[in-house]
């Protein structure tokens, strides 16, 4: 049930107030039943994520006259805080990894909704068991979605870029460590990290701090193994790169 309340009715009695019943139609349902985990509005809709299935509400200015006018069975939202408004889309974490709502409802075949496809093996074994504590953010600035898996000290952010996506559309993926994270949020071009005992903001990313001092950094690189299409053995001895970025 979703229960909803005319504005500034605190204890939902007033006038304007009532209940969604989202398991009055059962057949929208995976099972005949699932579990509410996240509601939130695209476009002119009401859309309500389940573990698995979601259902979308047209007519959300007259909770009296709401018509159901889709259905996904068999995807659904599993940390509620996973889910982030990007564009026309929204984003957020399924049981088989980060998927977009939209997508979701044009595609048939699910499997191309995966966000997280570049490092689902790990991305899985990362959130497993760790649904009620996950947060995100978008920092539109940088046209990053940010997603927090809180550990104490091995807390590890995955962050997806979606401005610099691979030839198939999907978002380039790495990852932050985030020792002792336990929220973030977005407000009016600031992106401000929860600590434990403090409150930041998302700040010093550049390798170049604007002074006289670069500012280094680290950087691990693994490929596939490569024959150079030879039968013999080779092992890499020397390589150039070329790397793409501006001096901002």
């Amino acid at each position: 049930l979703i229960e909803y309340s005319a504005l500034l009715d605190v204890d939902f009695s007033a006038s304007g107030s009532g209940l969604i019943n989202i398991l009055a139609n059962e057949s929208a349902l995976r099972n005949g039943f699932d579990s509410i985990t996240a509601i939130h509005a695209l476009e002119d809709n009401l859309v309500v994520f389940l573990k698995d299935s979601i259902v979308i509400w047209d007519n959300p200015e007259d909770p009296t006259a709401l018509t159901m006018i889709k259905t996904v069975q068999g995807v659904g939202c599993i940390a509620r805080d996973s889910v982030q408004q990007i564009g026309n889309d929204l984003v957020f974490l399924s049981r088989d990894g980060l998927r977009s709502l939209r997508k979701s409802l044009v595609e048939a075949n699910f499997g191309l909704t995966d966000l997280s496809r570049p490092v689902r093996t790990q991305f899985l074994i990362d959130v497993a068991n760790k649904e009620d504590a996950i947060k995100s953010a978008y920092y539109s600035e940088d046209g990053i979605y940010i997603l927090l898996i809180p550990g104490g000290s091995s807390g590890k952010c995955y962050v997806f870029d979606f401005k610099r996506r691979f030839e198939d559309g999907m978002p380039r993926v790495t990852t932050w460590s985030a020792p002792h994270w336990n929220s973030l949020y977005y407000h009016q071009g600031d992106l401000f990290v929860g600590h434990n005992d403090r409150i930041g903001t998302y700040s010093g990313y550049f390798d170049h701090s604007g002074s006289d001092n670069e500012v280094p950094y680290k950087m691990e690189y693994l490929s596939l193994n490569v024959d150079f299409d030879t039968p013999r053995l080779k092992m890499l001895k020397r390589f150039n790169m070329i790397v793409q970025g501006s001096p901002n």
